[in-house]
């Protein structure tokens, strides 16, 4: 679905949702000791209502990325997890998906007349099987992502699936600094108007793309916050790798947002459409919390 289109720019953005995924509401938002939310995840009865998967094909003029490849319509495959039993059995116990096959980013981006041989590059924010497993229909398509999210997903990263990933992919991989609140260690090496950002906090690795149109920023946030009123309420996800670290990304975030038109798309927002369709940016009072010194 194209749901950004700037035509004197020539920047486009399609949102393509791959199912729905529903999750432990610990999972989505924690408010206890951090030591204790996996077992909470775990015996909690509780799930949240269906959100999208999103995957965002973003054209410019001369390039064409995707971010995040979405879960793929095998999931539902008896057994699909099974050659890694802890992640197997703990992945059925946080998350579910709903994923029909006509959802996969393969048909979606057909259906859409997109040929995946005119991608130039597949970004992951991190490497979550709801965000990495469509790979399987991108073959041939060199995946960006962070050198220390690839690193922990060879190495049993919890909830990621890398040896379902196929083979023969290239990867180009970002190194980031160990902290860097104001954004100033981005990656600008793929286009002038895209930069790669280090937000740790769900995963030790996760980035995030920004994207810039004139003035604006479109901010996709990856796993972040599950949605934009997370953001602005300072709520952490339970499931987050680092409490630390995913604090201090939502402050950055929002610090970049005081002095940048920032759209954010986080990956399991329902409201990214509207946001995109509608230009709404994050509003001073949403960020106004964090200030500091002026991002670069």
């Amino acid at each position: 679905m194209l749901v950004y289109d700037n035509r004197l720019s020539g920047v486009r953005v399609h949102a393509f949702s791959t199912g729905q995924v529903a999750v432990k509401k610990p999972y989505r938002q924690w408010r206890g000791v951090e030591a204790l939310r996996i077992p909470a995840l775990v015996t909690s009865p509780s799930w949240t209502e269906w959100l999208p998967i999103w995957s965002y094909l973003v054209e410019f003029p001369d390039m064409k990325v995707l971010i995040d490849a979405g879960e793929t319509p095998r999931v539902n495959e008896e057994g699909w997890f099974k050659e890694r039993t802890k992640n197997e059995w703990l992945l059925k116990r946080l998350i579910r998906f709903k994923i029909e096959l006509s959802q996969g980013i393969g048909a979606q981006l057909q259906r859409a007349g997109i040929d995946p041989r005119t991608i130039d590059y597949t970004i992951l924010t991190h490497s979550h099987t709801d965000h990495a497993g469509g790979l399987s229909d991108l073959a041939g398509i060199p995946v960006v992502m962070s050198r220390k999210e690839f690193d922990q997903s060879q190495r049993f990263l919890l909830g990621a699936v890398s040896e379902k990933w196929p083979s023969g992919i290239e990867f180009k991989l970002t190194d980031f600094p160990d902290t860097d609140a104001l954004f100033k260690g981005a990656d600008h090496s793929l286009h002038p108007q895209l930069s790669l950002v280090s937000t740790p906090g769900h995963t030790d690795g996760h980035l995030s793309v920004i994207v810039r149109d004139g003035e604006l920023s479109l901010f996709f946030a990856g796993d972040v916050t599950f949605n934009q009123s997370q953001l602005a309420d300072k709520r952490i996800p339970g499931i987050s790798a680092s409490f630390e670290h995913a604090y201090a990304t939502m402050g950055a975030i929002r610090s970049y947002a005081l002095y940048h038109q920032t759209i954010y798309l986080p990956s399991h927002d329902p409201d990214i459409i509207t946001r995109l369709d509608q230009r709404k940016t994050l509003t001073r009072n949403e960020v106004v919390t964090y200030t500091g010194q002026r991002p670069v």
